[in-house]
């Protein structure tokens, strides 16, 4: 579980695949990973505990601006990593940064497009957007 959040934090986990955790697939940083899953068991297996501990810790709150020593580092985490927003969490900070509106067809005012999934009566297997947003910058993989 701790692999698993801080994949969710950072793209990517301490072991890849997240769920690979086989002895021929070590940690890049064995230490780090031991010693979140000990102070999550020492927590009670806390969810909440275990994300203040990351998004408290040094690495989480590096720059990502950087510099000689980190610039070809793809593995260590040693500076923080640029990620694209999703579609749904792009579109719904346009709307709160503009103070404007988006429907979404058959579901109620104000629905947010987090909140929003295809639906399309008939075929469930072709995939559908639902709305020329998602079409343009793609849909979330969760939907």
């Amino acid at each position: 579980m701790a692999n698993r959040v801080w994949a969710h934090f950072f793209s990517r986990g301490l072991v890849e695949p997240i769920d690979d955790m086989r002895i021929s697939n070590p940690p890049t940083n064995k230490p780090l990973l031991d010693g979140l899953a000990g102070r999550f068991a020492d927590s009670g297996f806390n969810l909440r505990s275990l994300v203040r501990d990351i998004c408290n810790s040094r690495i989480y709150q590096l720059t990502s601006e950087p510099n000689s020593t980190n610039e070809s580092d793809t593995r260590q985490f040693s500076r923080s990593r640029l990620r694209r927003l999703r579609a749904d969490v792009l579109l719904d900070s346009i709307v709160t940064a503009t103070g404007g509106r988006r429907n979404f067809g058959m579901f109620p005012v104000g629905t947010k497009a987090i909140q929003h999934y295809p639906r399309t009566r008939g075929d469930t297997v072709l995939p559908n957007a639902g709305d020329s947003f998602f079409e343009t910058f793609g849909r979330s993989k969760r939907g």
